[in-house]
């Protein structure tokens, strides 16, 4: 699935003349290295990377650019929650900076649905595609500007509740996106995704195991 969305997202690219920038998987990959209790090394998170997935440092770096490539072309192709984030902007100010009123507003069903929540406390130095990042940065009761998740699943808006010395609070309003995926299901459902390997499923313990 995972080679399949791959593949479409750089056929995308391709049509749209959308790319990776440097600063881009920089910033990604200083993300791979932020934990709450402090940094780790290139050499520690490549060790860990072997371990658990197999991978390379080489192998890694391209499922990154893979990553973003794909979040990328999302964004771009997305008019409609490019639309949203257009009428949140108005809607804001109008509503008293009340996301679950403006949530209200833009609606949405199932995975398109606009959504308003809490993050509750968490570390100032937390991986959430950036959103703390940016709380950092507001006083309490300030609302961001939009801003893209660098995990490729929406935009938002972000409102700083409280902070502390180690921690902070803030509420999101989430603007996801939806196109790319919509896009490749109906390719799939047209029967235009070819697979030439498949893996059957086992009942067999031990394979399991």
């Amino acid at each position: 699935d995972i080679a399949i969305r791959n593949a479409y997202a750089e056929k995308l690219a391709r049509e749209l003349g959308v790319i990776v920038e440097p600063e881009q998987l920089e910033r990604v990959n200083q993300e791979h290295l932020t934990m709450a209790n402090g940094p780790i090394s290139q050499e520690t998170y490549n060790a860990s990377t072997l371990s658990l997935l197999g991978w390379t440092p080489e192998e890694e770096q391209q499922s990154t650019r893979n990553q973003i490539l794909k979040n990328n072309v999302a964004y771009k192709i997305d008019k409609e929650a490019s639309d949203k984030v257009e009428k949140a902007g108005s809607l804001l100010p109008t509503l008293q900076n009340d996301f679950n009123k403006v949530a209200t507003e833009l609606g949405g069903e199932g995975n398109g649905k606009v959504e308003a929540a809490v993050s509750g406390m968490v570390p100032l130095v937390n991986n959430d595609g950036g959103l703390t990042e940016v709380a950092r940065k507001l006083s309490v009761g300030q609302v961001s500007q939009v801003i893209r998740s660098t995990t490729g699943d929406g935009y938002y808006f972000v409102k700083l509740l409280e902070k502390t010395d180690t921690q902070l609070n803030y509420e999101y309003l989430r603007i996801p996106l939806t196109e790319f995926d919509k896009r490749l299901k109906a390719l799939r459902d047209a029967g235009k995704i070819r697979e030439y390997i498949k893996v059957d499923s086992t009942s067999d313990p031990k394979i399991e195991e």
